[in-house]
Order: structure tokens, then sequence, then C-alpha cells
């Protein structure tokens, strides 16, 4: 496939139709950048026509993948998704104007796995923009009567989103004896990450699910300071007794 110069695609755009030339770049700093010149462009850029087309959030549940997608009314444009089945091979499906949710049955679970592509149609040609991995950038948030911060979500104090290895988190806390799990906000409303059964107890290794609906608790059996391994890209966790 020809690849484009999407920079040059854009400027051209904005000197046809100026008032979309007004509108900058912006990022939210949790969601892939979006800008409006109604081109999707290369890199970590995803431009959008008639409204932003993005994911929301993804959610993994031990029999399936829920991707919640931000609606749009955009006929002319649609989202590729990639990923990777538990049989070996790599699916593609099209994400389409008006899919709001996207449930995978057969997916490998991990951020690490799924890819996603604008696609838009303009005089005739067909442009993508690079494949994009999902990085929301979450602050992790420990929650529990083993965690400084009891059951109450508001205290909780959230780790920062990691810069230099997305999606996987290591940092060290004081725990006693008791239940833990971990917010992705201060609040039990938002995706949790529960252990992948019921009460295991740390230290320990094993898988997690991540997503608002279940409730699932870590067992902490002895007190002391830990070093917590969470990656989102493959949904494992190492915790530690330090």
């Amino acid at each position: 496939m020809k690849r484009i110069d999407f920079l040059k695609v854009v400027r051209a755009v904005a000197t046809v139709f100026p008032a979309v030339a007004q509108d900058r770049l912006q990022a939210d700093g949790v969601l892939p950048i979006v800008a409006h010149a109604g081109l999707p462009v290369t890199g970590d850029f995803w431009l959008s026509s008639m409204s932003d087309r993005r994911v929301s959030n993804i959610e993994y549940y031990p029999e399936y993948t829920l991707i919640r997608w931000e609606s749009t009314t955009d006929v002319n444009s649609y989202v590729e998704l990639e990923y990777d089945g538990v049989d070996g091979k790599t699916e593609t499906l099209k994400v389409l104007p008006g899919e709001t949710e996207i449930y995978l049955w057969d997916a490998v679970q991990g951020f690490a796995h799924l890819r996603y592509r604008s696609v838009y149609a303009i005089a005739g040609s067909t442009i993508y923009s690079d494949w994009l991995r999902y990085s929301p950038r979450y602050m992790i948030y420990p929650i529990g009567d083993a965690s400084p911060y009891v059951w109450i979500d508001y205290n909780s104090v959230g780790v920062p989103a990691p810069t230099n290895n997305p999606n996987v988190y290591d940092f060290e806390i004081n725990l006693g004896r008791g239940y833990v799990r971990f917010l992705t906000a201060s609040s039990f409303s938002s995706i949790q990450l529960w252990p992948d059964g019921w009460s295991l107890s740390l230290p320990g290794e094993g898988s997690f699910q991540f997503n608002p609906n279940v409730s699932l608790n870590w067992m902490v059996t002895e007190a002391g300071l830990y070093h917590i391994h969470l990656d989102l890209n493959e949904l494992i966790y190492k915790i530690e007794l330090k």
C-alpha cells in the first residue's frame, strides 16, 4: 500500500476548508490524541470528521472482552479493529458508524493483543491511519481494609500512570492483613482490577480481571511492605512481600 504524507493532506484540506483549520489538535491525556481536520494521520493522532470516534474503555471478563466506543454519525469512515485470537490467528473486524459496543468472545485478553485504526474515504480514495493500541493511562488506587485507605474510595491516593512502560505499574505500599483490590479512579463505580478467582492470597502472582462488575479481592495473609506489579498489557500481576 502506498504511504501517504497525512500532514500534507491535512494542510491541503485546511486550505480548502479554512473553517476546519481553526480547530486545533487537542489531547485529553487519557485517550488517543484527537483532532478535527477531517482526516486520519499517522502516529498517535486520529482525525475525525463529523465527530470524534475513539475507544471509551475496554473491559475484560472471564468469558469475553467488551470494547465501548464513542458514537458517530460519520458514514464516510469506520474503525478497523484487529486482535489476537485464542486460536493463535489474527482477526479483523469493522466498527461501523452507530456501533458503540463490541463483544469479543475469542480474543486473547490484555491491551497488548488489540489494535485499531481509522479508515476514511475521500475523493475516491481510502486513507488509513497507523495502528493504535489502547493506552488509557489510568491512575491505580489501592483500596480495602488491608490498605492505608480501608474501604473509603475517595480517600485512596492514586499511583500515577507509568511514562516509560505504558500500562505496566510498579509501586510499593504498606499492607496489613485483610483484603485489597485496585481501582482506576477514586470511586467504586470505576473499572477495577480483581483477582481471577475467589480470595487469592498475597504474596502471589497470576492473572486478574479488569471491569466494574465483579466483587473479588486479594487476601493479604502477612502484613508488611509490598512491591506491586500490575501489567494491563497482559492482565497479569506479581505482588511480593519485601
